[in-house]
């Protein structure tokens, strides 16, 4: 479910079940993560990132790559143009 909400606005789907056990960024590509079913603890922001406890139906964005500014989504991938996301990320 949460693969067609997120494709139907525009944030297609690439990886599914489950989250890497290393560092890795993607340096040209911002990335949503939601969280199907289940619990789990992610560490954002590389090796001296904060980690976080998301539950079921919790959703996070990360802006391609570090240190340098990237284009603004034109959707929000839950919630499309009209949404949070959109109105609160920086030009």
């Amino acid at each position: 479910m949460l693969e067609e909400l997120f494709e139907s606005n525009g944030w297609s789907s690439g990886w599914r079940d489950g989250i890497y056990h290393y560092v890795h960024y993607h340096s040209r590509k911002n990335e949503v993560l939601g969280v199907a079913r289940g619990t789990g603890k992610v560490r954002f922001g590389g090796n001296r990132g904060r980690t976080l406890s998301l539950k079921a139906g919790d959703m996070a964005v990360l802006p391609a790559g570090t240190g340098h500014p990237v284009g603004r989504p034109r959707k929000d991938p839950v919630y499309g143009s009209k949404a949070p996301l959109v109105s609160v990320w920086e030009k």
